[in-house]
């Protein structure tokens, strides 16, 4: 079983594969541990109603921890996790991702030049092997199709 996302969606998959008790290949594309960094450090920060939060970025970024993978232990099986990082992302600085990585050690951290975006429409084999290698580090057959 594998489970991939992109960006947020990145976070969910990390969050799901913390979460199983059996072994899961796991391909963080563009994302990191939670949405602090993203909603307090990234782009987002300016575009955020500071006025309806109270202007208490200490409570957001409580509130975004509580969703942090890292809270949950590491799973036993983060050798088959494959995390993927813009070097330049302005939506989920690479904190974000090396916190993850930090967290999941055996897991292998792969970066790409530039953003977010460049990421998602240049990096398009760069993801495929990610989710392919976490597969294989699980017991997968190496002659996955890559289907394109």
């Amino acid at each position: 079983v594998g489970l991939a996302g992109f960006s947020m969606g990145a976070q969910m998959a990390a969050l799901t594969a913390a979460s199983m008790r059996e072994p899961v290949a796991c391909a963080a594309l563009g994302g990191g541990d939670s949405g602090e960094r993203v909603f307090c450090e990234g782009v987002f920060r300016d575009g955020l109603d500071w006025n309806a939060l109270g202007h208490d970025e200490a409570r957001l970024r409580e509130l975004c921890r509580r969703t942090s993978v890292t809270r949950l232990p590491r799973p036993s099986f983060d050798h088959g996790a494959v995390l993927v990082s813009a070097l330049d992302d302005g939506f989920v600085p690479r904190a974000a991702a090396l916190a993850l990585h930090a967290h999941w050690h055996g897991a292998e951290l792969r970066s790409m030049e530039g953003g977010h975006l460049s990421l998602f429409v240049r990096g398009r084999h760069m993801m495929v092997s990610a989710v392919v290698d976490g597969l294989v580090r699980l017991g997968a057959p190496r002659d996955l199709s890559y289907g394109w």
